[in-house]
């Protein structure tokens, strides 16, 4: 019975069939009548035919492109919309919690200008402080966060007209003061950005307006924005932000069974919750967007990508593709996503479609020039080639179906 499914889960993610987008048509999106309420009193949607120059300063101390464009200068930062890799450090070679094919210098060369990661304690202390793990360090451990957070900020010094943004996800709940001094050692608080006071931030609290323009941030040497998306303390750590206090996000880590084959997932608040809709069209948002398998491994059930479906995840057009996701939290929300969170950045149709996608919200022009092309792929890091990734597919599909029989 075992082989009889895992053969039948073989041949429905192999067989030779059109995409999608020619197969399938995509629903129209009715949108929450407090949202449309709310777009009445908001401004135009700031998507690819609305976007707005909010500035008109062209002396930024040199800074004369800002993200690879010098239209993005003059834009908020609130008004610029960037790819991000999902659980960037995850790039560990064979294995299928990983979410990332290069490795963090490698992504920011590419273009990824939002990198985030989860933060755990590994079950026995070797003096290396907290480490990047995906839901436990037995299951994935991608090493110290002072490798990393290094990493990103020797990038940071050699790139003075690029900003980007570091998610840390607190995934043992704890005080931020136990990794704060292990940050701070990296040298990156030196480049964050400390966005305005307030006596106690909630979802908000910081109006899409308030935001500087990348150009001014560049100019005041802040290349960062640092995030922690539970119990950050502002008044201890000003540089390290609370994410929800800023940010909401739509629902993460969808499964293959859950994702409709009719039409696109719809832009809903996920975190925080219960969320006003009218405060969430108001506030800057990350999108999610990946279709992932749940696979139960050694005591612990994670959310692997599946990567057969990665091209038409990450493609510009289709049904549940990147690039229809994105048109309908325009739809829904006025104004296109802060983020587009993504798996495996690099695969697409055709590799590089997730920048194309960010290009056309942006407004800007796409220079295909994704991806990898700076560095080899890493010898220790994540699946190096479509046919490992596809066999590790097919493992955790025949594993999952293993374990349901």
């Amino acid at each position: 019975m075992r082989s009889i499914v895992s053969l039948l889960l073989f041949t429905a993610l192999t067989s030779a069939r059109a995409p999608l987008s020619h197969r399938l048509h995509e629903a129209p999106v009715e949108i929450p009548n407090d949202v449309s309420a709310a777009k009445d009193e908001a401004a135009a949607p700031l998507n690819s035919n609305t976007i707005k120059a909010e500035s008109t300063n062209s002396t930024w101390n040199n800074v004369t492109v800002c993200n690879g464009h010098a239209e993005l200068c003059s834009r908020k930062y609130s008004n610029v919309t960037m790819v991000g890799a999902h659980n960037s450090p995850f790039v560990v070679h064979n294995n299928l919690a990983s979410n990332q094919h290069f490795k963090v210098t490698q992504q920011l060369d590419d273009g990824i200008r939002f990198i985030q990661a989860q933060i755990q304690f590994p079950v026995k202390d070797d003096g290396t402080g907290p480490h990047f793990c995906h839901t436990s360090c037995a299951l994935l451990d991608a090493g110290p966060i002072t490798q990393w957070l290094s990493e990103v900020r020797q990038w940071v010094d050699s790139h003075p007209q690029d900003f980007i943004t570091i998610l840390l996800g607190n995934g043992n709940y704890s005080d931020p003061s136990m990794y704060a001094p292990y940050i701070e050692s990296t040298g990156i608080v030196q480049y964050a950005f400390v966005p305005p006071a307030h006596p106690a931030p909630t979802t908000g609290s910081m109006p899409l307006d308030d935001w500087p323009t990348l150009g001014e941030m560049l100019s005041d040497n802040k290349r960062v924005l640092m995030m922690l998306d539970y119990k950050a303390n502002q008044t201890k750590y000003p540089w390290l932000i609370d994410e929800f206090a800023y940010l909401w996000e739509t629902p993460f880590d969808p499964t293959v069974d859950e994702v409709p084959v009719t039409e696109t997932l719809p832009c809903n608040v996920q975190r925080p919750p219960g969320l006003a809709s009218s405060t969430a069209q108001k506030t800057l948002f990350l999108m999610n967007h990946n279709v992932n398998l749940a696979v139960s491994l050694l005591g612990e059930t994670i959310m692997v990508p599946a990567v057969a479906l990665l091209n038409q995840t990450n493609a510009a057009t289709g049904i549940n593709s990147l690039g229809a996701a994105a048109d309908v939290c325009i739809e829904t929300w006025g104004r296109p996503p802060l983020v587009l969170n993504v798996d495996y950045y690099d695969r697409g149709s055709p590799p590089g479609s997730v920048f194309e996608v960010a290009a056309r919200l942006n407004g800007v022009t796409y220079n295909n020039t994704c991806c990898g092309k700076t560095l080899a792929p890493v010898e220790s890091g994540a699946m190096r080639n479509r046919a490992s990734l596809f066999k590790a597919t097919m493992i955790a599909l025949i594993v999952k179906a293993m374990w349901l029989l």
